[in-house]
């Protein structure tokens, strides 16, 4: 298949998913004022970003375990420098199928709730990305709280399939799609009386039926053309 259209649409869709950062800012207390979107726009201004960090992973460093962690002091030195706004990119999903290594240091395990019918991440890993929010705040800065990357390009890896051994089931993305909407609704109850200098945004890097547009061929009955492409990320 070719799939020029679809890459474009990629580029397209995160594109608009940065400019509409500021679509969900959450209910804030009565003391904290509501604010326009430009108002919030000005406040963010000079910006940088960051990914969460358990402190465990080597590869960011920057973790929050309380008043003198490298969060807190790196935050500190970059207001000096007249930063006043972070994106905090919420890499603490574990990523479905994946190799175990993605569930080791920096990520918390998603399990099913049987109880809830939804998925759910560990208390551990909310108040975690809580403490990094709350020292943010805490020193005047505006927060883009953004969800993780929709994932799912591995599960067009032929290479990969073969050796974690995933069927086809498992390869479709229409399988995982409730586990981002749980989630993400898991965060937005957890931040819903924050201030209103902290918003949500939608990942802007979507990788989504790349096993059904790609490696499935046309006449199966899973294959995706651009068109079933579209109607399927729009009615996500």
């Amino acid at each position: 298949m070719n799939t020029q259209p679809i890459s474009k649409l990629n580029i397209a869709i995160s594109v608009l998913a940065i400019l509409l950062f500021t679509c969900s800012i959450v209910q804030a207390e009565p003391s904290d004022p509501p604010l326009t979107s430009k108002e919030w726009v000005k406040g963010y201004g000079s910006a940088f970003k960051m990914r969460f960090s358990t402190g465990a992973d080597e590869k960011y460093k920057l973790h929050h375990d309380g008043p003198d962690s490298p969060f807190v002091h790196f935050v500190d030195e970059m207001k000096i420098y007249g930063f006043t706004g972070i994106s905090l990119s919420m890499a603490s999903y574990d990523y479905p199928h994946g190799p175990p290594s993605k569930s080791k240091a920096g990520y918390f395990p998603t399990t099913y709730n049987e109880e809830l019918g939804k998925w759910r991440q560990p208390d551990e890993g909310i108040a975690k990305v809580k403490a990094m929010v709350d020292a943010a705040l805490a020193r005047g800065y505006y927060v883009i709280l953004q969800t993780p990357k929709l994932g799912y390009g591995n599960l067009k890896n032929d290479k990969d399939a073969e050796r974690y051994g995933w069927t086809h089931e498992q390869r479709l993305t229409d399988n995982h799609i409730q586990r981002e909407i749980d989630l993400m609704e898991q965060y937005a109850v957890a931040f819903k009386d924050y201030s209103h200098k902290l918003a949500f945004r939608l990942s802007g890097e979507i990788h989504m039926w790349e096993y059904e547009t790609d490696i499935l061929q046309p006449g199966h009955p899973d294959y995706m053309d651009e068109e079933k492409f579209r109607a399927k990320y729009y009615q996500f």
